[in-house]
């Protein structure tokens, strides 16, 4: 906010939500800020997931803006806005997360969850949309069933019935105790307390600023032309540079049926408001696939694939024989086909977006699966194995499970900068040697002065930023959040990639309480 709307700091919610419904937009943005980690805490509760929950928060702020100033009641407004973030997450439902593994799965890949936990995700996934949020809403963030009710418009009386009948139901099944219960949402609950300084920040700037922009608007008049602008771009530049202009989407390249033309052009919409992944589609920088299999009444097709830090995207298009039902929940797993599967070289889902399509039988998207380590070196990697598990939910007959052995991305060379600059920390002294940008990874070398434990306590601390004002990797005291190698008194931190963003203004920022104590530039305004 400029500093000419300081008055809209002293406003109350009732005030600020009556401003904005006379299309004030200066007080929206106090109030989405005023409320932003509530939102977020919300949005994440619902979603389970990081990334779900940003893009989520986002979209919501973008429609909520524009949907405020029909309004019949004053002062209404948050209690609108979480219902906005409610109904987006219910709408993606039919989109799920989850993993669902069948009879087909491989032993050794169902054995790599905890069965525990895998039990208990299985019997949230089995819940409708509505009685799983109210677990979960109930469980990570501790909201009563009157919260639970005012914010979801359902009748609190309905609420309690269905979390004390869907609590004993997870008790009886699993034989889990309600402690038990309660510690399979510590994490959760963790992540929801300590990890939310800046990540709602991030998600509601990017929501404002694309209502502030009228995006919302402008995405639902220029839909089709916008499609076809993108259709046309792609057609265009493999008419001249590709082998297949001469085909069209997904017709055939081999009698088997297994390899066909990829369909690349929902692949722009479908990354959001991602920018990095924007960046990857706008540049060309997506490995083209084509990849197709058969089974139990669907077609599976992986038309492209792009890696950035931990997160691996897959563009895929589902279709149904003779214009038969599509799944309602879509998610899966990805592994190095050439080792063995390990949590450090195995992918699970942890996003699933959805682009709208005319056609009932046939679903495109991008699926995001997420590694737990930056540490993983995928250049090393030569084919993945890519599981998609389908699932309707009113069939117990339909889940169905797909694998596809699909190439890895061509290795790229990272650039290294050379930086060389000193800075103290805590009175200890550092050298920044040089900063590597991959397009998976961002690792900064640090030599420390001795080596002590402290030293990586704090190094740990270190995000990194890229202007003032746009915080693109924090990290918190007592977090693992910026992953490390450590060799004697050298130290590299390994953060997610910025190779795809305006990268000038790179700076390494340490916070504490909110304020940023540190702010180090990495290059000179020539580099």
């Amino acid at each position: 906010m400029t500093t000419d709307t300081n008055s809209y700091i002293h406003m109350s919610e009732t005030e600020l939500s009556t401003a904005a419904g006379q299309g004030d937009f200066d007080a929206y943005e106090e109030l989405a800020e005023r409320f932003s980690r509530d939102f977020y805490a919300w949005a994440y509760a619902l979603i389970r997931n990081e990334e779900g929950a940003r893009s989520v928060l986002a979209d919501a702020i973008i429609q909520s803006w524009h949907g405020c100033k029909k309004l019949k009641a004053e002062g209404q407004l948050i209690k609108f806005m979480y219902r906005t973030m409610y109904g987006i997450a219910k709408k993606r439902n039919a989109a799920d997360m989850s993993f669902l593994p069948d009879s087909t799965v491989q032993e050794y890949q169902a054995q790599m969850i905890n069965d525990t936990y895998l039990l208990m995700s299985q019997s949230l996934n089995k819940m409708s949309f509505d009685v799983r949020a109210q677990v979960l809403l109930s469980c990570i963030l501790n909201k009563t069933p009157a919260e639970i009710g005012k914010y979801t418009n359902i009748p609190k009386e309905r609420v309690t019935a269905n979390l004390i009948k869907a609590k004993q139901k997870l008790r009886d099944d699993l034989g889990m105790s309600p402690a038990m219960i309660d510690m399979f949402f510590k994490s959760d609950r963790e992540f929801v307390n300590l990890y939310m300084k800046s990540h709602p920040q991030a998600a509601v700037r990017q929501g404002l600023t694309a209502a502030r922009e009228g995006k919302y608007v402008m995405r639902q008049r220029s839909w089709a032309a916008g499609t076809a602008v993108i259709i046309l771009g792609f057609v265009l530049l493999y008419a001249v540079y590709h082998p297949w202009e001469e085909k069209g989407a997904h017709d055939l390249l081999n009698r088997e049926g297994t390899r066909v033309v990829p369909d690349d052009s929902y692949w722009l919409s479908g990354t959001g408001l991602d920018l990095v992944s924007r960046k990857h589609v706008e540049q060309g920088d997506v490995q083209r696939l084509g990849y197709a299999m058969e089974h139990k009444g669907l077609r599976l097709i992986i038309d492209g694939m792009m890696t950035q830090g931990t997160r691996t995207t897959i563009f895929y298009t589902l279709t149904a024989e003779d214009g038969g039902p599509l799944p309602d929940k879509v998610g899966g797993y990805m592994h190095d086909r050439g080792s063995i599967p390990s949590t450090a070289s195995t992918s699970f889902v942890s996003g699933n977006r959805i682009v709208p399509s005319q056609d009932p039988s046939k679903m495109q998207g991008i699926m995001v699966f997420n590694r737990v380590s930056l540490m993983y070196d995928p250049s090393a990697v030569k084919e993945w194995s890519i599981t998609f598990n389908t699932y309707t939910e009113d069939r117990q007959d339909s889940i169905a499970s797909m694998t596809l052995i699909v190439p890895a991305e061509p290795y790229k060379e990272p650039e290294l900068i050379m930086v060389n600059r000193e800075f103290e920390l805590h009175s200890r002294s550092f050298l920044i040697q040089q900063v590597e940008l991959a397009q998976n990874y961002t690792k900064i070398s640090i030599e420390a002065e001795t080596n002590h434990q402290e030293d990586i306590l704090m190094l740990r601390r270190l995000g990194i930023s890229l202007s003032r004002d746009e915080i693109y990797w924090p990290a918190y005291e007592g977090s693992n959040d910026v992953e490390y190698q450590q060799s004697g008194t050298q130290f590299t931190l390994v953060y997610p990639p910025v190779y795809y963003l305006n990268y000038s203004d790179l700076s390494l920022y340490m916070e504490n309480d909110g304020v940023m104590t540190l702010s180090i530039p990495l290059f000179n305004n020539n580099n």
